[in-house]
């Protein structure tokens, strides 16, 4: 049993993260039981795009908070597409709790019918999407093989008792906010009165127009996420996440007056940006 952190600084460690713990299991996997009290849609969204890239693995996710509390539109479009392909492929499924608010974070990982690990802590689902910035400190533990089985009993149990399969609910839906940039290391939230001015501000100085390749680039720039996932050496690919794009920037316009330059001396090179966004 080692114990996982989030590593955020100053509270950095020499473990591994959750994200890493889960996808080396993963890779070795060839079933997966989750029990999550909340998710979200990229979470959703990336094991959906793993799950096409290489046939499965099976997938079983009890979800166990929002039956009750209600999913935001983009939860339950990904809910759904997850669900679909899951279930046409006969890889699994979505259960949602509907006994109790069910508040765990629990995942059983198997191959050929032996579990080979677990995870159980206060990660969310959430915190399988690589290079996750949120500034909530998460501590888990990830269990050898001989832990396991009981961990992969109750979540059998769970479903089994518990749960209704998604597509025979309808989970209501509720009002959702941009939090993307909530509680992020070096953003502050501006006030509105604040970007009102500075957008009718008439001493702006510089403008600059930046390009985007979009359909003749289909795996480059805003499409990055098109590119050719990471693969091991037994054939596992992760694809890039849905997230995933490169703005770049050429060279006419980066040698324009006033564009902000990169750090050649040490001791500069950082910028403010203010969004209305």
């Amino acid at each position: 049993m080692s114990l996982i952190y989030s590593n955020y600084p100053p509270l950095k460690t020499e473990s591994e993260t959750y994200h890493s713990a889960f996808t080396e299991l993963l890779e070795r996997s060839d079933r997966l039981k989750i029990a999550s009290g909340y998710i979200s849609a990229d979470a959703l969204i990336d094991l959906k795009s793993i799950i096409e890239a290489n046939s499965g693995p099976y997938l079983e996710l009890n979800i166990g908070m929002h039956y009750f509390e209600g999913l935001t539109k983009q939860q339950k479009e990904a809910v759904e597409d997850l669900d679909n392909t899951l279930r046409s492929n006969n890889l699994g499924g979505v259960y949602f709790v509907v006994t109790f608010p069910f508040h765990g974070k629990i995942i059983s990982f198997k191959n050929q019918d032996r579990t080979i690990g677990g995870l159980i802590g206060s990660s969310n689902l959430t915190n399988i999407v690589e290079n996750k910035t949120g500034r909530q400190y998460e501590v888990d533990y990830r269990l050898p093989e001989s832990d396991c089985s009981e961990l992969e009993e109750f979540i059998t149990r769970l479903r089994e008792t518990t749960t209704r399969p998604f597509n025979e609910l309808d989970v209501k839906v509720i009002e959702s906010k941009n939090n993307l940039l909530d509680e992020q290391y070096g953003v502050d939230k501006a006030d509105s009165q604040v970007v009102e001015s500075i957008k009718a501000n008439p001493d702006f100085e510089y403008e600059f127009r930046i390009p985007l390749k979009t359909d003749d680039a289909t795996r480059s720039n805003l499409n990055t996420f098109n590119g050719k996932g990471r693969e091991n050496k037994q054939g596992f690919v992760m694809p890039r996440s849905w997230y995933e794009v490169e703005l770049i920037v050429p060279k006419y316009v980066t040698s324009q007056p006033g564009y902000p330059q990169s750090d050649k001396t040490g001791d500069g090179g950082v910028i403010n940006v203010i969004t209305d966004d």
